[in-house]
């Protein structure tokens, strides 16, 4: 008998469509390239075959303003809407609002108030304790 290999009987688990998504899409926040509206792993693609095409790098937000890369709360890159369905991201016409409960940022009050209503009440309280501890064991202080 010729016995299979190891791998047949405990393949490796593939990761889904959309944690991939997030993955690149983070990743591409993370380096200020501009994905607004981009729903698919395809769409992410034209965005940076677009930039490639261009030369040149996405300009940044005139608002942009880098932070104090060892303030461990900093946020880089540019920032998603996290509203559940919503694929919107910082532009030059669009800044994200935090939520006044917590750190949450969304694109636009209508997002929010859809975001409140499906799940964000539920998990406010819990995100600004968490802000909290995080910023007190970093020697920051209080919320501000």
């Amino acid at each position: 008998l010729d016995p299979k290999p190891w791998y047949t009987l405990h393949p490796t688990p593939q990761p889904s469509t959309s944690k991939v998504f997030r993955q690149i899409r983070s990743r591409m926040l993370l380096q200020c390239v501009d994905c607004d509206g981009c729903s698919t792993i395809a769409g992410l693609a034209g965005a940076l075959d677009a930039e490639r095409a261009a030369g040149k790098p996405t300009p940044l937000p005139t608002w942009y303003r880098f932070k104090d890369p060892h303030d461990p709360l900093r946020t880089l890159g540019l920032r998603r809407c996290v509203a559940r369905g919503c694929f919107r991201v910082e532009t030059e016409a669009l800044r994200t609002k935090k939520c006044a409960g917590c750190i949450a940022r969304y694109c636009s009050a209508g997002c929010q108030a859809r975001d409140w209503k499906d799940r964000h009440k539920h998990v406010c309280a819990t995100a600004q304790k968490t802000f909290e501890d995080l910023a007190g064991m970093s020697g920051l202080g209080g919320v501000s």
